[in-house]
């Protein structure tokens, strides 16, 4: 899948069913291509989760992810 560029970022987006297919390992391996062993934070809205395990987010996404779709292993 061509990455797209959200407006104004000079950085990839990565959309959430991307995230479903390649994993959080892939999507670590994918920052890791670009900065080789640099430090970083990745940070994950709160509204990227399904409802049903954050259910007072302002924008639900049913169908989001779930909450192990969001840690290493």
């Amino acid at each position: 899948m061509a990455q797209r560029k959200p407006a104004g970022s000079k950085e990839p987006a990565l959309h959430a069913m991307e995230l479903e297919r390649i994993g959080i390992d892939g999507v670590v391996g994918r920052i890791r291509e670009r900065i080789d062993d640099a430090p970083f934070y990745l940070s994950i809205d709160i509204d990227v989760l399904d409802p049903a395990h954050a259910p007072g987010t302002g924008t639900p996404e049913v169908g989001g992810l779930l909450p192990g779709n969001c840690s290493a292993s």
